[in-house]
């Protein structure tokens, strides 16, 4: 969905996600259980920029992104910020804390004007009781993601930075349609690989320099997605 201003103009706040590729949990629920889930939701609507939960927080809730997007991220005592990610439309956080009662580990950021339901945990706790097929969704989406991590865990000790931006703009195009435009900012892609804004710049040169990206302004243009993929297939031989 592309956000809109007041005006009717296209947000220029509006970035695109960046997650991988993870399937949204929306699309792994039947229309029953999503209409358990909305039939229980507070809506909450952000600015962007808005401050949604700080690391830390033990509210209890499960989330789902309706609109807009959230940027999870945390920052060291030195000031070094890591991310989570960027989470679209149909994207969700916050299980752990609603399943385990623990801390949130991240800080979560509206992205543009953003709209979240938020669950409950005992909600969300009796519906799953309730509904194997939900169940079976967010055992699906737990075991995606932990796979993700170990593959992630594996490239940061065998690929090198231009690689690991490549596999992050590559895997989460697949959740834009195949459009070849990703909007995005340098520093959220150093956020979420663990690398500085100036190694990012660097690496993305390079693969300008193969033709594999083009750089513009809060965005990078893949003009030929299956090249790149080509190409990151040979850092998994």
């Amino acid at each position: 969905m592309t956000a809109r201003s007041a005006g009717g103009e296209t947000d220029p706040r509006r970035l695109d996600p960046l997650d991988y590729g993870v399937t949204p949990l929306s699309a792994r629920l039947t229309p029953e259980d999503a209409a358990d889930l909305a039939a229980r939701a507070s809506r909450a609507h952000f600015p962007d920029r808005q401050s949604i939960f700080a690391r830390g927080e033990r509210r209890p809730q499960f989330c789902l992104v309706v609109e807009g997007g959230v940027r999870l991220s945390r920052t060291s005592l030195s000031g070094k910020r890591v991310s989570g990610g960027l989470l679209g439309p149909g994207q969700h956080f916050g299980y752990a804390t609603a399943a385990l009662g623990r801390e949130r580990i991240y800080d979560v950021i509206a992205v543009g004007e953003t709209v979240i339901d938020r669950i409950a945990a005992d909600d969300v706790t009796r519906l799953v009781e309730r509904s194997p097929r939900l169940a079976l969704a967010l055992l699906r989406d737990t075991t995606e993601r932990a796979a993700l991590l170990m593959q992630l865990l594996d490239d940061v000790r065998l690929l090198p930075p231009a690689a690991r931006i490549a596999r992050l703009l590559g895997d989460s195009l697949r959740t834009q349609g195949g459009n070849q435009l990703i909007r995005c900012l340098h520093e959220d892609i150093a956020a979420i690989i663990g690398v500085s804004s100036m190694t990012v710049a660097k690496a993305l040169g390079e693969l300008a320099a193969l033709g594999l990206v083009e750089t513009a302004y809060r965005c990078v243009r893949l003009p030929d997605p299956p090249r790149l993929r080509a190409w990151l297939r040979t850092w998994d031989a």
